[in-house]
């Protein structure tokens, strides 16, 4: 069969490819160059010169945090493109295998997520991706709509920091740190990208058209993920849990949060477990320039209270004392932060608390105003995964602005030593051009001088010749008048 593979040199796109290339189909693997998803003319133009039977759409914009940020670049791939590719595949009668993704469900169902259930997506990245599926579904007689999850591979995530995946994550922060937290409370099904394209060519050969849920099996939370890779890997790290709020999707760790600070910002503009004078121990700091300085960062957010308010099966009772208490260790936490880490003439006159859930920053900002007055009181920031985002995008303007006017300075200075270059060098020319007119003018009197000379040989020359005519004629002269010899006897 002829298949064409949108986003072949992804993580997952690369496996898909191999794996039809060992079935003998003939594979055309597209990316952004070849193919501009967003484009329906271009997703058109490029489908119809190849005439595929089958057409595998891995393509997607899907770093979560930067979704968060840039919400219509998502939903223009995952959405509009989407809808593209079964538009164009529909118009050929080709076959759309389309990836979509567990994230268009909340998290907060404690058994597995079947096909029927209700989609739930908490962020822009599931919402974009959920209507993806509704335009394949829509365009598209012939698809399949393949949700998976926590994708692993040998080839690199293009789409994430430093092009790495989970598993690849582990690995490097086990090589640099001695010590690694990890959510605990979000559960996935970690699915290689070899079993998903195994799965997607057997599909490819049959009509059994619709919805699927295409993971491995059994289902395990980040961290037992993660201790699961050390294991395996004999990796000597300490893990430790960080409870996490399995509600909300995308939610941060620690390890999150390094890679989101790493992906941003340059090396030189944060330090991460940083001592502060007093002895106290930061999570990150970053480095700003005057007059804000050095901002300290804390993810050691309170969660347990959280959690409390929010089981099913306690009672009402239970459920307010969890509300009192979260407030109680949310103030506590914000107290401990000012006090900790804001230090006068070491660190800037505020610091961040940010919190790893979009759900729990929005508790916050609904239901616990005092909070924030309070937090705003002890000149401490709370920022959530996209109020993060934002603050880190800020932060990298200012220090790209700062760096601009540096390069300025140095601009200025280097024209000030080139005009001061360029006047030596005009001075040396007019001096160049004051000799080259003197020694045209050298030159000239040495012609004349040599006129002369020349006239003056040419003189002599004649003076000799006219000498030596007279002279023969003097002799003709005296010859002819000499009276002639007498003879004596």
């Amino acid at each position: 069969m002829r298949i064409v593979v949108i986003g072949a040199e992804g993580q997952a796109g690369r496996d898909i490819c191999a794996e039809f290339g060992r079935h003998g189909d003939e594979v055309y693997g597209l990316n952004h160059a070849e193919l501009e998803i967003a484009s329906v003319d271009s997703v058109l133009a490029a489908l119809s010169q190849i005439q595929p039977e089958v057409v595998v759409n891995t393509a997607a914009f899907h770093h979560v945090e930067q979704c968060e940020v840039h919400p219509a670049k998502a939903f223009a791939i995952n959405a509009c493109g989407a809808a593209n590719v079964a538009k164009a595949s529909a118009s050929l009668n080709a076959v759309v295998i389309h990836i979509s993704t567990d994230y268009v469900f909340d998290g907060a169902k404690d058994a597995p997520y079947i096909e029927s259930d209700l989609p739930r997506p908490l962020n822009a990245y599931g919402n974009s991706k959920l209507a993806g599926e509704y335009f394949v579904r829509t365009w598209s007689p012939r698809h399949f709509v393949l949700r998976t999850s926590a994708l692993y591979g040998k080839h690199p995530c293009r789409a994430k920091g430093g092009g790495l995946n989970f598993v690849e994550l582990m690995g490097k922060l086990a090589e640099e740190r001695k010590e690694i937290k990890v959510v605990d409370r979000e559960f996935v099904t970690p699915t290689p990208t070899i079993d998903l394209a195994r799965l997607i060519v057997n599909l490819s050969r049959c009509d059994s058209f619709g919805l699927y849920h295409a993971t491995a099996e059994g289902s395990c939370s980040w961290y037992e993920f993660a201790r699961e890779i050390f294991n395996l890997t004999g990796s000597v790290v300490q893990l430790h849990e960080l409870l996490g709020d399995k509600k909300t999707r995308g939610a941060f760790g620690e390890v999150q949060l390094e890679a989101l600070i790493r992906n941003l910002l340059p090396p030189t503009a944060y330090i991460f477990q940083h001592t502060l004078s007093t002895g106290n121990r930061v999570d990150c700091v970053l480095k700003l320039p005057d007059p804000t300085g050095m901002v300290a960062v804390d993810s050691k957010f309170p969660l347990e209270n959280y959690h409390r308010m929010l089981e099913q099966g306690i009672s009402e009772a239970d459920r307010l004392q969890a509300q009192r208490q979260f407030r109680v260790d949310v103030r506590n936490h914000i107290e401990g932060i000012g006090q900790k880490y804001i230090i006068s003439g070491e660190t800037s006159d505020g610091a961040v608390m940010f919190v790893p859930a979009e759900a729990v920053f929005a508790e916050i900002h609904a239901y616990h105003g005092e909070i924030v007055d309070f937090a705003m009181q002890r000149r401490v920031w709370i920022v959530s995964p996209t109020t993060m985002m934002a603050v880190l995008n800020t932060a990298r303007a200012v220090l790209k602005d700062v760096e601009t006017r540096l390069q300025v300075h140095i601009i200025k200075d280097e024209l000030s030593k080139l005009g001061r270059e360029f006047g030596r060098f005009d001075q040396r020319m007019k001096k160049l051009a004051d000799h080259i007119r003197q020694a045209h003018e050298d030159a000239e009197d040495v012609r004349i001088t040599s006129d002369k000379i020349s006239r003056r040989f040419t003189q002599i020359e004649r003076v000799e010749l006219d000498q030596l005519e007279s002279m023969t004629r003097l002799e003709q002269t005296l010859a002819e008048i000499e009276p002639p010899v007498s003879e004596q006897s």
